[in-house]
């Protein structure tokens, strides 16, 4: 995916909608990460869910597959509607 952004230092796909939460708490353990060191950026409610529940911090994008409205609901730590938005996010951590 060309997004233009080239900022992070790995990126991590699932494609399993209904363990999203394990897959982000194994990809944590296995990488001997903390939670301060990651950002989780979904475009799903679920995403969020998913995030908060391994209390990390969540950016929830517009453009993806649940409606904005959706993603108003969740708890993100902010959505996006745009990709600069990310990098803006970013640059102030």
């Amino acid at each position: 995916m060309n997004n233009s952004i080239n900022i992070f230092d790995y990126s991590h796909y699932t494609f399993n909608p209904f363990s999203k939460s394990k897959d982000i708490s194994v990809f944590l353990k296995n990488n001997k990460l903390k939670k301060e060191e990651v950002i989780y950026i979904g475009d799903e409610l679920r995403d969020i869910k998913a995030a908060k529940k391994n209390g990390l911090l969540c950016l929830a994008v517009a453009w993806g597959f649940d409606a904005v409205e959706l993603l108003n609901t969740g708890s993100a730590d902010k959505v996006i509607t745009q990709p600069k938005e990310i990098v803006d996010i970013l640059s102030r951590l």
